[in-house]
Parts: structure tokens; sequence; C-alpha cells
């Protein structure tokens, strides 16, 4: 997940404390736990680290805090950022002030199970690992609208970044550089204008002509600064899931 919520104070608390537990299974099942939080508990691994524990905790606290250095949630996270940061538009920026804070609201519905979004052919240059750490986030957020879609999109970047291809079935997403033959859905612009669209208010899953956003959203489309050549409804469609 892209933006993981934190866990409350008091969950945080017992799991720390249950690393140091006299139970195996007790130990490991924090472990696993706080692995899975991943970096929305960080700044607290480093806070308990620097503060009086045991010799077994400090362990487990360095472990934890290593993974977390080399996953591949990480890696796609600091990709997704470098691109925001090189876009450097308010939207941008906007988006990555809800990365640093994360979000609790992006937890999995736990009625609907999401798609698993995976990563296939990445080209030297090509933003397709930014692209499923943003996909990824919105199929876990609203995973009943991804479940729905059975597809290919293809983005197209006016800065010659490789296509970014996008292939939705009922199981999972795969997000992969180079293009596809036949796409449902081509979606065609420069990539800060497609931000913009990431963030922008919906009505109807479209953007809102009451919010000034909204209204910059529709002039891109209108002056086609945004393109897009396919099925209208699935256009709605994906602007709904991916939306940040």
């Amino acid at each position: 997940d892209l933006f993981p919520g934190p866990p409350s104070p008091e969950k945080l608390a017992r799991l720390l404390a249950d690393l140091d537990s006299t139970r195996f299974r007790v130990r490991n099942q924090a472990f696993q736990a706080l692995q899975q939080l991943g970096e929305s508990v960080e700044p607290a691994l480093r806070r308990e680290l620097n503060g009086k524990v045991s010799l077994e905790r400090r362990q487990r606290l360095e472990l934890l805090l290593q993974e977390l250095a080399s996953s591949p949630e990480r890696l796609r996270t600091v990709r997704t950022l470098e691109v925001l940061e090189q876009i450097n538009t308010p939207e941008a920026v906007q988006v990555i002030r809800r990365m640093g804070r994360g979000a609790p609201e992006t937890q999995p519905s736990s009625a609907t199970h999401a798609p698993h979004v995976k990563l296939g052919r990445v080209e030297r240059g090509g933003l397709s690992p930014a692209i499923m750490a943003i996909v990824e986030h919105g199929v876990r957020r609203r995973p009943a609208l991804a479940q729905g879609i059975e597809a290919e999109v293809q983005l197209e970047f006016e800065e010659g970044y490789p296509p970014v291809r996008v292939r939705f079935d009922q199981r999972d997403v795969l997000v992969e550089d180079g293009p596809t033959v036949a796409p449902d859905l081509r979606v065609k612009g420069a990539l800060p204008d497609l931000i913009s669209l990431m963030v922008t208010p919906l009505l109807g899953g479209l953007p809102s002509p009451i919010n000034a956003r909204g209204r910059a959203a529709l002039g891109m489309v209108v002056l086609r600064r945004v393109r897009f050549e396919g099925r209208l409804g699935l256009m709605r469609r994906l602007i709904r899931v991916i939306r940040l």
C-alpha cells in the first residue's frame, strides 16, 4: 500500500512490547504485524531503537528497519517521489505531502478482496514502478470498483517516457513499460497534467465543474492537453479507481 495508515498508539505500544515476550509465538506475531504495517511505523521503530531496550528487542528492531529499507514497497515509493519531485507542480506537491503523512482510509475493505497488482517489464527510464504504486493505492482503496474492470489501458507521455500498459482482470492488475497492441483505452498527455487528473475532485466519475481544480482538469480535456481514445465508461471508472 502506497499510503499506509499508522496503527493506533495503543496497538503500536502493544506490538513493540510483544517483541520482548517470553513466548516465541507472541514475539513472532508482533514481528510479522510490524512488517505488514511497513513504513507507517518506521519513525516509531527508530524512536524505540534510540531508547533503552533489551538486546533481543534491539536486534529485532534493527532487522525490521533493514527489511523496510530494502522492501519493494519502499523502492516503489521512492521512485514515485522522484517522479513527483521532477514534475514539481502544486498537484504533485499535494500528493507528496499526502504520502508523507499517510492516509488511514487507504486500508482495503474486508468485504471485497482487492485484485493483486504486480509489476511486469521495466524499461530504462520507465515510469511503470511509479504508476504501479499509484494504481495499487487506488485498487486497495476501492477494490469493488477495480474488480469490475477487465480491460487494457495504455498511458502515453509527451515527455518521451516509454508508454505504460495497465491490464486489469478479475484477479490481477499488471503494470509494465511498453506498448500494448489494441488497448481498450489510450490516455495521452504530459505527465504533470495526468497527475492533476489524479488529484482532482470528481462528480459522477468526471472532474467536478463546481470545484476550481475540477474546472481546471476539465479545461485540460477540452483543450486536448489530455486526450482519451476508447471507451468513455472505462475512462470514468479508471479515474475513479486511481484518484489520489
